[in-house]
């Protein structure tokens, strides 16, 4: 029995940068990789997390595992389908936005059932 809940597969996914984000950043280059070569699998009631730096890709590459980004290369799977191309509303994965998502007027459950 395969336990695996998600594998992500060699995810690479570069950006291309304005002028204005190639200042910020101090680059001529306008390209950016925020994610390259990423593999891993998270099993069935395991507690995962990504770490990392700023610009590490942590955001990207949960962007890409709820399908609001398409990866340049690599594949994603839930269980053995692989979920790659399916659109977010299709995909039975939720996101729960770093900050600015919460109301403050709501408690925990409305906060919650807000986005149902």
């Amino acid at each position: 029995m395969n336990n695996v809940a998600i594998k992500c597969n060699n995810l690479k996914k570069t950006f291309t940068l304005s002028k204005k984000q190639q200042k910020i950043e101090r680059t001529n280059l306008n390209k950016k990789v925020a994610v390259n070569g990423l593999s891993f699998e998270a099993y069935k009631g395991e507690i995962f997390g990504l770490l990392g730096s700023n610009g590490a890709g942590k955001t990207t590459t949960l962007r890409i595992i709820g399908g609001f980004v398409s990866p340049d290369t690599g594949t994603v799977y839930f269980g053995q389908k692989n979920i790659t191309d399916v659109p977010p509303y299709k995909r039975s994965v939720n996101t729960v936005f770093q900050k600015y998502a919460l109301f403050p007027h709501l408690d925990v459950y409305g906060n919650i059932a807000f986005g149902l």
